[in-house]
């Protein structure tokens, strides 16, 4: 009979020492599970040739799309006789880019500095037509030279419309192909221009006609943090083109160069962040706002957007 009681505590004793056993590991990994994911996760995260995702980064494998649509004029004749110009939205027409990082070098101060080489490919079963396809659009040169006239004085007003007399005889609109207005077209007024004075000028113009844009081009130099030092984002900007400040516009804000290039953030983003994007070819810095809960691929994920309210 006492054996038999001693056996009864003991199995009591077991069992409430094995649940209390359970009941510490489950506060011990609940509390530092979490800390230890997000360790793990950044550490793999970090730019290093040493990363599992290094290839990744340097090729991602994730297209960009690219989708151009434009309005287009279509009675470009009435318009010189008065009549209000009529417009007309045409597209998409889309590509696909991709940006390889190149010249990559790991600088001393925790940072990694490359180049994009940037390629675009033509998706015909995402467009309406062809890249061939011809339509009348705005002159880039013409539309220049009128914001010039805007802000010029006498003397630079009358500079402005020779582009429009003889020899020159600039038309306020052109004919040329969809890969022509985006990719860049020679324009024969300035091809005169640099004849005639023996100038330098550029004549190519075009949505992605700079040479920081244009296919198979390379972009200026990137600057970013490696997160190695656990004190900087990762992929957030150190410097782009050798500068940590820009000069474009009037406010000190607006000249910031905030946040990622956008292809990839730093782990463990909530609903109330505000991310921040800085692009090239914006030549500024954007906010991204939380809008909702979205999933890619059966993965869970937040969907952010542009923050209005800061553009």
């Amino acid at each position: 009979m006492k054996m038999t009681c001693s056996c009864k505590r003991c199995c009591i004793f077991s069992i409430l020492a094995f649940s209390l056993l359970i009941l510490i590991f489950g506060l011990v990994t609940w509390l530092v599970l979490p800390t230890l994911i997000s360790k793990l996760v950044r550490k793999n995260l970090i730019i290093s040739t040493k990363s599992s995702i290094y290839d990744m980064w340097v090729k991602p494998t994730v297209p960009i799309y690219f989708t151009f649509e434009f309005f287009i004029v279509t009675n470009r004749d009435d318009i010189f006789k008065g009549e209000k110009p009529i417009l007309k939205k045409t597209g998409p027409y889309v590509y696909i880019k991709e940006r390889i990082k190149k010249n990559v070098v790991f600088n001393s101060n925790e940072t990694v500095s490359f180049n994009y080489q940037n390629f675009y490919y033509f998706q015909k079963n995402l467009s309406i037509g062809p890249e061939t396809d011809m339509y009348v659009f705005v002159d880039f040169v013409t539309a220049a030279s009128l914001s010039v006239h805007y802000y010029a004085n006498e003397t630079g007003k009358m500079d402005v419309f020779t582009i429009f007399d003889y020899p020159f005889n600039t038309q306020f609109f052109m004919n040329m192909s969809v890969n022509q207005y985006i990719f860049g077209y020679q324009h024969p007024a300035m091809m005169k221009l640099n004849k005639m004075y023996r100038m330098h000028e550029t004549t190519e113009f075009g949505v992605l006609a700079d040479d920081t844009l244009r296919n198979g081009s390379f972009s200026k130099t990137f600057e970013v943090w490696t997160g190695s030092d656990n004190v900087h984002p990762i992929g957030e900007f150190a410097s782009w083109d050798y500068k940590n400040y820009l000069t474009y516009w009037n406010t000190k804000e607006s000249n910031m160069i905030n946040g990622t290039d956008g292809s990839s953030w730093s782990p463990g983003i909530k609903r109330d962040d505000i991310l921040q994007l800085f692009s090239p070819e914006l030549c500024r810095s954007v906010s991204l706002a939380y809008e909702n809960d979205s999933s890619v691929l059966g993965i869970s994920t937040f969907k952010f957007v542009f923050f209005i309210q800061r553009l």
